[in-house]
């Protein structure tokens, strides 16, 4: 069985019969700047990273079990904790971390961790220090609270290891089928799933893990009397590695890593809780990959929206999931709006990255872009990608695993042609927040002229892209609709910047942004 070699340096490779390519530049489409933003030191090899609301960002060392930070600008980055008992090795280690969405409220940060004892962990740890300081990297973690510490890892790959905060508020976490096929079949098992998990009151007394009841959201698929089936959101997945979810969909983007033959992407939509993905049964197109799994699998199941075959002669393949691109409407780092919608994901070997576009009925290659190296390839000799993600500014972040042409560590992509990702017009004109900037503390008030004598809503979200509040109004000419600067939650908003639209039931939309201090 082919097994994804997460862990093992490009000398390596050729044991697994992979040849390693030679180093070369980065080949990307006219426009498209690469830069590294966070280097060395490592104390092994970078997995993930995450965002905090202020831009530094958090970076995993897959096999030593330490947590970095990064302050905006620095280019480098300083140890702030280490997670004990992590297993390190071929696919294990520590590989996914999230951030609460109510930052810095709830000051907590998520970790995805294999753990002594052959169990995958969940584990939430309280960040005490700077907690939004830009600027700063005096921040230490402590108080750890685990929220699941039973997930079964017999085996040292088909871990997973994606954590991620959906616009709903709850994290979602995938988790591979630990090399048993037909358990990513088996509801009453949580590998080879994604699970959604509710940590709005956690944590709770103790340092856990609580009941799983607690840890339930309403809403999930499988409501009967089994704790495990009721954490599961979708199912039929080998090895989920890297997902993310669109912040304005809430829709999921899973990379499932194939065996031998195909890699896929698949979509999970948000109302689509409970969809099988056919893993044993499927991969990609083909039916019955493995003949060492019996057929253990019930339909119906989803057909990926994308698959790629595995190169000729045994080359080894893993797909890590990208972002469906959302632009930052007021960086000129963001990409053109052409690519708004767009599905990117990378190949973590051949070293190159795809786009996908949406035509209505289904997904399908964009089109080529003037300067793209190849009809099918976006972007070339990017590095062994583990994490890929939209970053706050409108760029596109990857982690580079191994120092295999660009140097391991945090880089991004940049546009450098005039962007116009920008979608605000003149009805901006008849509508003002004020005061701008305003007082966290004292909220603020959106102003609209006659223009807007119509029902709108107002959606607010932060400078990563999630939906921070909602608020609507009626029909009021020369009306004002206040915003208290809290979350759906009822918990006060970080200072910072902000990001408001405002639509109307015709579909007239604008936007615009407001400081809070």
């Amino acid at each position: 069985m082919r097994r994804f070699p997460l862990a093992l340096p490009a000398a390596l490779a050729a044991v697994l019969g992979f040849e390693a390519s030679p180093v070369a530049a980065q080949n990307l489409p006219t426009g498209f700047v690469f830069q590294q933003v966070v280097g060395e030191p490592f104390g092994s090899n970078p997995v993930a990273f995450a965002f905090l609301p202020d831009g530094r960002s958090v970076l995993l060392e897959k096999d030593t079990g330490v947590v970095r930070l990064s302050a905006v600008g620095s280019g480098t980055s300083t140890a702030i904790a280490t997670i004990p008992n992590v297993v390190a090795g071929a696919e294990r280690g520590l590989l996914g971390v999230a951030v609460d969405p109510s930052w810095p409220a709830r000051p907590y940060l998520y970790f995805h961790a294999c753990k002594t004892g052959d169990v995958i962990h969940i584990v939430m740890y309280t960040a005490t220090g700077d907690l939004s300081a830009p600027s700063s990297v005096a921040m230490t973690l402590g108080s750890p609270f685990v929220l699941v510490d039973d997930i079964p890892d017999r085996f040292a790959n088909h871990n997973g290891g994606t954590l991620r905060f959906g616009t709903d508020g709850h994290l979602y976490v995938s988790i591979g089928d630990d090399s048993r096929g037909c358990d990513a079949q088996d509801t009453g098992i949580l590998s080879g799933k994604i699970l959604r998990l509710d940590v709005s009151h956690m944590p709770g007394a103790g340092t856990g893990p609580p009941p799983r009841a607690d840890i339930t959201p309403a809403g999930n698929p499988f409501p009967g009397p089994d704790p495990d089936a009721r954490l599961v959101w979708a199912l039929g997945l080998r090895n989920p590695f890297r997902f993310t979810i669109d912040p304005q969909t809430n829709d999921l983007y899973v990379g499932d890593v194939g065996l031998e033959t195909w890699e896929e992407m698949d979509a999970i939509p948000a109302a689509g809780g409970g969809t099988n993905y056919g893993w044993p049964e499927f991969e990609g197109p083909l039916q019955d990959p493995d003949p060492n799994f019996a057929d253990c699998s019930t339909g119906p199941f989803a057909t990926p929206l994308y698959y790629y075959p595995n190169p000729a002669g045994g080359q080894v393949a893993a797909v890590s999931g990208g972002p469906r691109y959302r632009p930052n409407p007021f960086s000129p780092l963001s990409f053109p709006s052409v690519y708004n919608g767009d599905l990117f994901f990378c190949e973590f070997y051949a070293r190159w990255m795809r786009r996908l576009t949406f035509t209505g009925s289904g997904w399908s290659l964009a089109a080529p872009v003037p300067g793209q190296p190849s009809a099918e390839n976006w972007a070339q000799n990017i590095g062994s990608v583990s994490d890929l993600q939209a970053g706050p500014d409108g760029a596109l972040y990857l982690l580079v695993m191994f120092n295999s042409g660009p140097a391991r560590g945090l880089h991004r992509i940049v546009n450098t042609l005039p962007s116009d990702a920008d979608v605000g017009g003149p009805e901006l004109a008849g509508a003002r927040f004020v005061p701008n900037p305003g007082r966290v503390a004292r909220g603020v008030t959106l102003h609209f002229a006659p223009t807007w004598a119509t029902p709108i809503e107002l959606r607010v979200y932060d400078v990563g892209g999630r939906l921070v509040r909602v608020l609507e109004t009626g029909p009021r000419p020369n009306g004002s609709l206040f915003w208290d600067g809290r979350r759906r939650d009822g918990t006060a908003v970080g200072a910072g910047l902000y990001v408001y639209r405002l639509v109307t039931p015709s579909g007239a939309s604008a936007e615009g942004r407001v400081l809070l201090f």
